[in-house]
């Protein structure tokens, strides 16, 4: 942490309320739900004296290890013994989802993608079955990728993982591998990789009026990830570098020809230049963190971390977008500190804390 920035502070048996929405605020869309659970307290491992001793304390590599989580009684009801109790918990909850969205009002595809459709009931029936290794698991979540494969040629094209026909035919690859049936493994990766060869992925920045944006829902990184899901559960050479490649150095020369004096990357979207996971910094970079970079890909994504870092707010959060003046109000995976949390952890991962400190994360 360098010596500009602010120190990350935990507040200690302190509640820390603020009016978010005062009268000097304009009127804007309120999309959080209020949280109306008492929060967490955190102590020292200590006697109570050395806690009376210092209400705020400075986490630092040196106080980290120090610190704990005191969980106060009314939190009880929300542990888990042991891994076997939660593991059930989460079972039944799996079976609720299945039942509502696949079950219950007869099997059929109306959305065949991961993020609103149902191909998310498939990939949980698929996480579900690597835990268990539960044969009904394994059998609904082929059922509901092959269903979602026919249905994939009439959704609108998207070349996403999460909305888009390349999720659909990584996720039918996958399940093809785990069913021992190559033919059908072979098909889908023939689909996949008729999408891969659009030129559309690997322009560059003087094309990008008519091309994709590079962020992870819609755009180029979004297909990357697809990519990096079959090399994971079916080979790491299934999806070679050659396809790979070019698309990264796109999103790379996209980023430097918006990049600003602070940020040596930076990706608009709809005129907004966003930090979260979904359609900014934040998705983008952990996904290219996923490939081989150069020096100097590697020395404008550091200092592009170090700007988002820089920009978060006092309490911890970071910001929506670089022109957002709504304040610290969104706390989710698409914008806030849940998705740049992943990327900091993917940096720290890849280059052991040599790009943020311990504190960042």
């Amino acid at each position: 942490m360098s010596k500009n920035e602010e120190p990350l502070e935990l507040i200690f048996n302190k509640k820390k309320k603020t009016d978010r929405h005062n009268s000097t605020t304009p009127s804007i869309e309120i999309r959080n739900f209020p949280n109306n659970m008492n929060d967490y307290k955190v102590a020292w491992r200590g006697s109570d004296e050395e806690i009376d001793k210092s209400q705020r304390v400075p986490l630092t590599e040196t106080t980290a290890p120090l610190v704990a989580l005191w969980i106060p009684p009314e939190f009880l009801e929300h542990s888990f013994p042991n891994s076997k109790t939660f593991i059930k918990s989460a079972m039944e909850l799996k079976n609720e989802v299945v039942q509502a969205t696949w079950i219950r009002n007869g099997p059929r595809v109306k959305d065949p993608t991961m993020y609103t459709g149902v191909l998310g009931t498939a990939f949980l029936c698929f996480k579900a079955y690597l835990a268990t290794g539960s044969p009904q698991d394994l059998a609904l979540f082929t059922e509901i990728v092959d269903s979602c494969c026919a249905a994939a040629p009439t959704h609108p094209d998207n070349v996403t993982f999460l909305r888009g026909q390349a999720g659909i035919y990584a996720m039918g690859a996958v399940a093809a591998k785990i069913g021992d049936d190559k033919t059908r493994r072979d098909f889908f990766l023939d689909h996949f990789k008729r999408i891969g060869g659009r030129r559309v992925l690997s322009m560059g920045p003087v094309d990008e009026g008519s091309s994709l944006p590079c962020e992870l829902l819609n755009g180029r990184v979004g297909f990357l990830y697809a990519a990096l899901f079959i090399n994971k559960y079916i080979s790491e050479e299934m999806v070679l570098w050659s396809m790979t490649g070019p698309v990264v150095d796109a999103v790379l020369a996209s980023g430097r020809a918006h990049a600003t004096p602070e940020c040596p990357l930076m990706y608009p979207w709809k005129s907004r230049r966003y930090f979260g996971a979904s359609h900014g910094l934040a998705g983008i970079i952990q996904i290219l963190l996923h490939f081989p970079l150069t020096e100097q890909d590697n020395k404008d994504i550091k200092g592009t971390l170090h700007y988002i870092v820089k920009k978060r707010y006092s309490r911890g959060n970071y910001r929506v977008s670089v022109e957002d003046e709504r304040g610290d109000r969104l706390v989710h995976w698409c914008q806030g500190a849940p998705g740049i949390t992943m990327t900091l952890c993917k940096a720290l991962e890849r280059q052991r804390r040599m790009w943020c400190g311990r504190g960042d994360c």
